[in-house]
């Protein structure tokens, strides 16, 4: 199992999104097993989409990263579990990290439709690649 970190959900190699009206299914691949999870709608808090960096052989390049944060722990293989409870006292609620590279190709349209799948839930969505772009073009 891919090593976590604070309320971080494991990582996957390859990741296939399906975002229905009111429900998002996964199927991810990692070296142990593959991954097959439908996440409770009910459990999902926000859904951040969020410039990062990755080291790429022999220098860091721009990229981004989707975060599903979840009130308590989906039903997926990790280390610990974290209960709705635990993490209200905590303030550490288990998120699911998706990079770029992981969706390949699909990642634009998920970007979009987990924009419209967090307003018809009345999910937190917000997408910081865009206020970036924004405060850039303002600079210029």
């Amino acid at each position: 199992m891919p090593a976590v970190t604070r309320g971080e959900l494991p990582k996957y190699k390859s990741i296939f999104l399906n975002i229905e009206n009111d429900e998002i299914s996964m199927f991810a691949s990692s070296k142990d097993e593959p991954v097959n999870v439908t996440f409770d709608t009910k459990k999902i808090r926000n859904i951040t989409i969020q410039p990062t960096s990755a080291r790429r052989i022999f220098r860091n390049v721009e990229t981004e990263e989707i975060l599903i944060e979840f009130s308590e722990t989906p039903r997926i293989p990790v280390q610990k579990f974290i209960t709705a409870e635990e993490a209200a006292e905590t303030g550490i609620y288990p998120t699911l990290v998706i990079g770029k590279k992981a969706c390949g190709k699909e990642f634009i349209i998920y970007k979009k439709l987990l924009s419209k799948f967090a307003e018809r839930n009345n999910i937190s969505f917000s997408d910081l690649t865009q206020t970036q772009e924004i405060e850039e073009m303002t600079a210029s």
